[in-house]
């Protein structure tokens, strides 16, 4: 089944051989312990060959079992095969760190550390691996926004499963499940002859422990199209990675991509969520191609437009308050009209804006104010005669930056 033609090594075996004598003498029954060194053989899972290999042969009436170690796709494997009546499995473990990744082409940003695959799969399919089941354990490895909103540290518990079959036209992986970092998805894969991603079908996607949406994608021209629908999806992973510089545009190397995202509460900070919400971004390496997003803070329209230089986004919405808290911006405002432009710089966000008739709420530099007014006029009767505690504005006009490390107001 692994092409024992191709194989070569050092083999020591001992045979013990049972015979009865005389009338009535049952079958002789055979024994085979055997002890391989430096095996190698050259298709083991599919193209790639096992090699070094240290084995422990045993073939009695039970079976035959197999067990030892080698290394495989260029990393650590342990080797466990059992076999009986013709019918038999095989289970390989690998570790994959971050170099053996690499050099197969798997490496995945955000991913680093060891992950642990393993393959059981029908022995008679094994050369060529036409099917199987694969495990994979991230529990070694950490995360940091891998996908762009999976964050954990190497310790914590992340597993992937999948049925794999695999053909001249490509593979599927079907009954996909992960759960790990907070997230959990299922659903299904399909790769074309080349290895890359033909489709995606996930019935459940859950990135944030509230969410409740689904995922299809599929190739498209040189890049992806993906279409998410659902009833909830929180924005707060991905508006940290995108503030941090973690979630940008990938490169002038990144693929074209398309989204599609109607959810009917898209949640952010602070507790604010804008309802019936629809984003569309369209992408080709590092450039924006469309950036689009409506929905409504209430019953109050929020409207953010990438703007004809592809570069600044515009926004406009009835309710600034919801806006500033859902960004996680500023959260003592209520209400408020605000329109303005924004434009990103890596992980610097530089915006130009305008409020009217809007509240603040305990707002300690206002409570501030009071009482230095109190004390330079020497009556601390305004104190009580001003409600600090909200505070109406009829207008504001500011400009503000915003890093990871600070926010700056200015104007």
């Amino acid at each position: 089944p692994a092409q024992a033609h191709g194989a070569r090594g050092q083999l020591d075996a001992r045979l013990t051989l049972d015979l009865e004598l005389g009338r009535g003498a049952g079958p002789p029954t055979v024994r085979v312990e055997a002890q391989g060194q430096n095996v190698a053989i050259e298709k083991f899972i599919g193209d790639e060959k096992l090699e070094s290999a240290n084995l422990a042969i045993l073939s009695d009436q039970s079976g035959l079992r197999v067990k030892g170690a080698g290394r495989a796709f260029g990393t650590p494997a342990q080797i466990d095969l059992k076999s009986a009546d013709d019918k038999g499995d095989v289970l390989v473990t690998l570790a994959f760190d971050e170099a053996a990744r690499a050099r197969k082409g798997l490496a995945a940003q955000g991913l680093s550390g060891t992950v642990t695959a393993r393959l059981a799969a029908p022995l008679a399919d094994l050369g060529r691996v036409s099917k199987g089941h694969v495990e994979l354990d991230f529990a070694a490895a950490t995360f940091s926004n891998l996908l762009g909103a999976l964050n954990k540290p190497a310790g914590r518990p992340a597993k992937a499963s999948f049925a794999l079959a695999d053909s001249e036209k490509g593979a599927t992986l079907d009954n996909l499940v992960f759960e790990g970092a907070g997230a959990a998805a299922k659903g299904s894969l399909s790769f074309d002859e080349t290895g890359a991603l033909r489709a995606l079908k996930l019935s459940q996607l859950r990135l944030s422990p509230g969410d409740d949406v689904r995922l299809e994608a599929h190739k498209s021209g040189q890049g992806l199209a993906l279409s998410v629908r659902g009833a909830a999806l929180d924005a707060r992973p991905f508006l940290k990675a995108f503030s941090g510089g973690g979630g940008g545009a990938g490169g002038s190397e990144a693929k074209p991509l398309d989204l599609d995202v109607e959810t009917t509460l898209l949640t952010g900070y602070n507790k604010q969520a804008i309802g019936d919400a629809k984003l569309k971004l369209s992408r080709a390496g590092s450039r924006l191609r469309r950036f689009s997003l409506t929905g409504r803070f209430g019953r109050d329209p929020v409207q953010i437009a990438l703007g004809g230089d592809g570069e600044t986004f515009e926004f406009r919405t009835s309710d600034a308050g919801s806006a500033l808290g859902f960004l996680d911006l500023y959260k003592r405002m209520e209400g408020g009209a605000m329109t303005g432009a924004a434009r990103l710089r890596g992980p610097r966000i530089e915006a130009a804006f305008s409020i009217y008739d809007f509240i603040l709420r305990d707002e300690p530099a206002v409570r501030g104010l009071v009482a230095q007014s109190a004390q330079v006029r020497n009556d601390p009767s305004i104190v009580s005669r001003f409600a600090a505690t909200l505070v109406p504005f009829q207008r504001l006009e500011a400009s503000i930056v915003k890093s990871p490390e600070q926010l700056t107001i200015n104007d």
